[in-house]
């Protein structure tokens, strides 16, 4: 039976991969198939040799099955290219591997990166009072702060290097060390993401916010609720991020400077933006100017406007398909939405579809687009 075949019918259970013959067990394509049916159940009975064959890890490692390393052959569990291949797909796959590479320093931190501190739950505890790996660990993940000796967590000069490098080492700082305030500003310095965890002096302290949201717009979610009413606070936010004035007080939202400030800046935050302000032509022609999508969350109003409809289909023709239905009728806004891309004459009114101008931009935009004209034409 061919492969393709045996494939059908194990995905229509009219066969069990454990109950196949040995050959057909040991063929990869099949094996590489077993890898991702049924989230690897029954890979653990591919064949012996598979389990031994270091070029077929290395394929299911790469389609990012990394944890089916535990049915792995000692020699592969054993094989420290394949460890340092396997946690840089995920870190958590160092579990899988033996006690000597979960000891080896080069697989260890190839196992850590910067947020994702999971492999360190694997690590041997003997790196964990290794002074060559420590150093470098402290730099790469905070988290890994959180498993060494209590000097680390409390003596000042023990960790203060290292607060220069890695600024989210604070979050796992002892009580009387975070109030210090050399080490806030430190962290605040190193890393904006520190915010949510410092005393609320330092979030309502308007020259550090202003600096933190220059570098992170959306870390005002972390200011206090003065500074989210603040105009300079603000303004400086959304000039980084405009997604960011989903976080500022309400009478802010509704300041025209500011969101024309974070439209520009993002204007697919349109979506989110109240019935009134998505009513207001000035700033959605802004929007629709950076992002021709605009068009689809705006009222009946201004997706029959002139203007905003053929800013978006200039750029983006198939966009015609959220205009109002009157302005699907203006020769003007069609041929321009048509010429941009031949299929927008799907969305043409029936008139349009039979104008013989109208149908030749199109087809020769894209020959597909004869499917949408008239019948007579």
């Amino acid at each position: 039976m061919e492969i393709k075949k045996i494939i059908e019918e194990l995905k229509n259970g009219n066969l069990i991969f454990e109950q196949l013959p040995i050959k057909m067990r040991d063929c990869e394509e099949l094996a590489f198939f077993i890898s991702r049916f049924e989230k690897g159940r029954h890979f653990k009975f591919i064949s012996e040799r598979l389990k031994n064959d270091e070029y077929f890890f290395r394929e299911i490692i790469e389609s990012e099955n990394t944890s089916l390393i535990f049915h792995a052959s000692e020699s592969i569990k054993s094989n420290k290219s394949i460890a340092i291949l396997a946690v840089q797909r995920n870190s958590s796959a160092i579990q899988y591997f033996s006690e000597e590479l979960r000891d080896d320093i080069e697989v260890a931190l190839e196992a850590i990166d910067f947020i994702d501190g999971s492999a360190l739950n694997y690590i041997s505890k003997r790196l964990m009072c290794d002074t060559e790996f420590i150093d470098q660990a402290l730099k790469k993940c905070y988290h890994v702060l959180a498993f060494l000796p209590e000097e680390y967590r409390t003596n000042v000069d023990l960790i203060s290097p290292y607060m220069a490098v890695n600024g989210l080492l604070y979050i796992h700082l002892s009580e009387e060390l975070k109030q210090l305030e050399d080490f806030v500003l430190q962290a605040l310095k190193t890393d904006p993401h520190c915010l949510q965890y410092v005393p609320f002096k330092y979030r309502d302290n308007k020259k550090i916010i202003l600096d933190i949201v220059s570098r992170e717009g959306d870390m005002i979610k972390y200011a206090s609720e003065r500074l989210k009413n603040d105009f300079d606070v603000v303004i400086e936010a959304v000039k980084n991020d405009g997604a960011s004035i989903r976080f500022i007080s309400d009478e802010l939202k509704d300041n025209d400077y500011i969101l024309e400030t974070a439209l520009n800046r993002s204007p697919y935050i349109v979506e989110s933006l109240s019935e009134n302000q998505r009513n207001n032509k000035e700033l959605m022609l802004i929007a629709v100017k950076r992002w021709p999508k605009t068009l689809m969350y705006l009222s009946d109003v201004l997706n029959n406007d002139f203007d905003i409809v053929m800013e978006s289909v200039s750029q983006n023709g198939l966009m015609l398909e959220f205009a109002g239905e009157p302005i699907r009728n203006y020769e003007e806004v069609v041929q321009i939405a048509v010429s941009n891309n031949g299929l927008a004459l799907e969305f043409a009114s029936e008139k349009l579809k039979n104008n013989i101008n109208i149908v030749s931009s199109a087809v020769k935009n894209n020959a597909e687009a004869i499917q949408f004209t008239s019948l007579k034409l």
